[in-house]
């Protein structure tokens, strides 16, 4: 098959237009891997620019479908309750799916409409939010309907809290963040985001937190107990901390070959994740019992909470929980602090050493809490700092590394192997992690950044670096 005949821009126009149908596997296998990845990302262009115009299409047979539309009620006379499930029906989807259509939809309308002269303006109702950046970004096709559906009730929220000027820079940074993130992620910076943005909501939705927390134990039919619950980050905190830290141990175990956590089986342990964290609880639980566990963690276990010092002086601000993406108020953090096995590290205030050179190979306890602060977790992939080991940048060994925070790097096992056994280069640049990825992957070689920076809300500015 010719690289002519097999065009990924040509084949998506193709795909989307319904020229071209009934690939099977033969088509498939005969494309080259980057013929395929060109086509993938092509495709899903395509899709976005036809969702695009699916959601215009969906809100404006919402706006058909009021009791006041002159011309009717569209979806009633289709036989249809309301236009979600008409729209459903003809999409096949969720009626969810739908509302998150017709949402989008208006914003894209909105942002085009003109606007309302002061005597068509109903007393009382806001005027609809003109989000242009969003819905030009949405109509270009290089927004999802679900992240654009989740940036757009971000900034309704925020509407009613913040100064259009404010507004508008919230509206340019997450339109670019949701451009470069999974929807999982982008969620995580909305909420970073409108933590700072809002802190009287914050502390509501705390509240909230705790108030809703509970835990059940019962036994159900099969004479399996379940377990099921929600918790509150600051009551979560610790006994994550310890889990986490167990199954961690039982992981490095397996790959070093040393046994720890091994439990009492004397083959090979062949448990899932799951399976270590259920024995672990169970592990924890006969300890407080009075039991002489031999799989607790062989190191002291600590919860690290982070606050900048003026915010701790202050009361106002966010801090958070090593683990936790959810940002939590300066008042928990400080209640954390308070309990004996939370470490709190305060930033902005009196530090120690933390650039060792050549006398010091392994990167030291220190060094590790500012490598954490600064990636995040693993650098790569944002796997919980629990899961990650610092690694020299320039290898101790074979380059010479030092053992410097400029050199030193959070990489979970999995991201570290990859990286060294694929040739990506790796840089730091001040606070910011920089991916080179190999030619075979990227010909153009172009850094992709890493940490924090990518992954979470790190102010307004941060997106435009």
């Amino acid at each position: 098959m010719s690289s002519t005949a097999t065009s990924a821009p040509r084949l998506a126009r193709q795909f989307a237009t319904g020229e071209l149908v009934g690939w099977g596997a033969p088509e498939w296998e005969a494309l080259s891997t980057d013929e395929l990845v060109s086509l993938v990302q092509e495709v899903a262009q395509a899709r976005r620019r036809v969702d695009a115009a699916l959601a215009g299409a969906s809100a404006e047979i919402a706006r058909r479908s009021t009791a006041d539309n002159g011309a009717g009620d569209i979806a009633r006379r289709k036989g249809f309750a309301n236009p979600k499930q008409m729209i459903a029906a003809v999409t096949g989807g969720t009626t969810a799916e739908a509302g998150r259509l017709i949402s989008v939809g208006r914003t894209t309308l909105d942002a085009t409409a003109p606007e309302l002269r002061p005597e068509d303006r109903v007393p009382g109702e806001p005027e609809p939010l003109r989000l242009v950046e969003l819905a030009g970004a949405v109509t270009g096709g290089f927004l999802s309907i679900d992240g654009a559906n989740a940036v757009g009730d971000s900034l309704t929220r925020l509407a009613l809290v913040l100064e259009p000027g404010i507004l508008a820079d919230a509206e340019r940074h997450l339109v670019q963040r949701a451009q470069d993130l999974p929807l999982d992620r982008l969620a995580v910076v909305i909420r970073q985001m409108e933590a700072e943005l809002d802190p009287a909501a914050l502390a509501l939705k705390e509240e909230a937190r705790r108030r809703g927390r509970y835990l059940n134990i019962f036994e159900n039919r099969q004479g399996v107990v379940v377990v099921d619950g929600r918790l509150d980050p600051e009551t979560a905190a610790p006994l994550k901390a310890v889990i986490e830290t167990m199954v961690t141990d039982v992981l490095r175990g397996r790959r070093d070959g040393s046994g720890v956590g091994m439990g009492d089986s004397a083959g090979v342990d062949d448990r899932t994740v799951p399976q270590i964290r259920a024995d672990a609880l169970a592990t924890l639980a006969g300890h407080c019992l009075g039991c002489e566990a031999k799989d607790l963690p062989p190191t002291k276990t600590t919860v690290v909470v982070r606050v900048g010092l003026a915010e701790l002086k202050s009361g106002l601000g966010l801090g958070e929980i090593d683990g936790f993406d959810q940002p939590m108020s300066v008042e928990a953090i400080r209640r954390m602090a308070a309990d004996a096995g939370v470490v709190p590290m305060v930033m902005g205030g009196p530090s120690e050493v933390l650039d060792l050179g050549r006398s010091r190979r392994l990167f030291s306890p220190a060094q590790r809490m500012a490598l954490v602060e600064r990636d995040g977790g693993c650098a790569h992939c944002h796997a919980p700092p629990i899961w990650c080991q610092a690694h020299h940048i320039q290898w101790w060994d074979r380059d010479g590394g030092r053992t410097d925070l400029s050199n030193g790097i959070l990489l979970c096992t999995t991201c570290h192997q990859r990286l060294h056994r694929d040739g990506w280069d790796i840089s730091v640049r001040g606070a910011e992690v920089w991916f080179v990825p190999p030619a075979d992957v990227d010909r153009e070689r172009k850094p992709i950044r890493g940490g924090r920076e990518r992954f979470e809300y790190r102010g307004m500015a941060s997106a435009a670096a």
